[in-house]
Parts: C-alpha cells; structure tokens; sequence
C-alpha cells in the first residue's frame, strides 16, 4: 500500500473522529464551567498557558512534553529515511546535515540542545505538525483549546500515537514533510522573526492560540 492509499484510508476515519472530538469538547467547557467555580476564572482563557494553567495536571505535562520527545525523533528517523532514499534513487541528498545523533532520550535532552526561546519555537511547530499529522482539527488549523483537549485525554503518549484512535502517528509525519510543511514552518518562524524585530520567547508565537 503506498502512502496515497493510506492517505485516503486516513480519511475515511474522519468522521468518527471529529464526532470524538464534538464530545471531548463538550466535555472541555463542562470541565472549565466546573473549575471556574472553584478557581474564581471569570473569563475564556484565550492562550495556551492559559489553558494549560486551568486544565493540566502534572502527568499532562508529562505527557505534553513526551510527545515533544516522540515527535522530534520520528522527524529524525523520518529525515534519515529520506536522506537515505534520496541517495539511492541518485538525486540530491535531502537533509544531508541531518544526523542519528540529533535524536534524545528525554524533555531534558530537548532542553540541554535547544535554549529557551528556540524551544519554545520548536514546541509550536511540533504542536502544528502534531495536528496534522494526526488530523486533529477538521477546520485544519491548530488552536491552544484543542492542544489541551488532545493532552487531557490520554493518560500517556502511546495512546495518541498507536494508531487506535488517530491515525498511524509517524506515517502522517513523513506526509507532513514530503508535502513541505515542516520546511515551512521554519520559514514562516523566521519571518515572524524579522518582521516583529521581537525577542524569541513563547509570547512572540502564540498568534493563533
């Protein structure tokens, strides 16, 4: 089966999933009804940590950053596959800087090679991939609520990526990346970069939150 089938076989679950989602969002405004009782929250957070400040809990941290993890080396080995097969196939050798080594074994490892600001960039264009490849917005596009709503309902990363509810994780990466998006998320980061003139942080990429 090559990669369109199994495209096309991806969108056939749609339905079922974006009818999950109606009630996971349902659930999410019960869930911040409830809670801005409790907490004094008058208002609808409008940015991810504001999310994430209401709704995370310490193992929805773990499980946000472990996805950050699973994410960024399924983009290396995805990377190495192709750089791989461009070799063979005597074209230019795609991602040809691209390493093994660049993979890591934990959040941490992300924090020791990135520093803060690149970080945070890098966690936004993970999260927008993440959505993607997992289809998990029908409107295609990510937003912060979502995010949240993705996280809250796994008790870890294995259950967003086995394939069960979503689609297979690391086969809608490489999707994502022969269709560009991942070298264009870089892109579009860098001109955000130039534009705003503004110190890389979290705040400075939280437009679409």
């Amino acid at each position: 089966m090559n990669w369109q089938d199994k495209v096309r076989k991806r969108r056939i679950r749609n339905s079922q999933k974006h009818r999950n989602l109606k009630v996971l969002s349902t659930t999410l405004e019960s869930m911040q009804s409830s809670r801005s009782k409790k907490t004094g929250i008058k208002n609808q957070p409008t940015r991810l940590q504001d999310y994430k400040r209401v709704f995370f809990r310490d193992h929805n941290y773990k499980t946000e950053q472990d996805l950050y993890v699973h994410t960024h080396n399924c983009i290396i080995d995805i990377k190495l596959e192709m750089q791989s097969e461009s070799k063979k196939d005597g074209q230019k050798t795609k991602y040809a800087k691209t390493k093994a080594s660049a993979k890591v074994n934990s959040y941490d490892g992300l924090k020791r090679k990135y520093k803060v600001g690149s970080l945070k960039v890098l966690e936004l264009k993970y999260r927008k991939l993440i959505f993607d490849s997992l289809q998990i917005n029908s409107s295609g596009h990510y937003n912060g609520e979502s995010w949240v709503n993705l996280i809250i309902q796994h008790q870890n990363v294995d259950q967003i990526i086995s394939g069960d509810i979503y689609p297979e994780f690391k086969e809608g990466l490489k999707e994502q990346i022969i269709l560009g998006k991942l070298d264009s998320n870089n892109k579009n980061t860098s001109r955000k970069i130039q534009k705003s003139g503004a110190k890389i942080g979290l705040e400075a990429f939280m437009i679409d939150d």
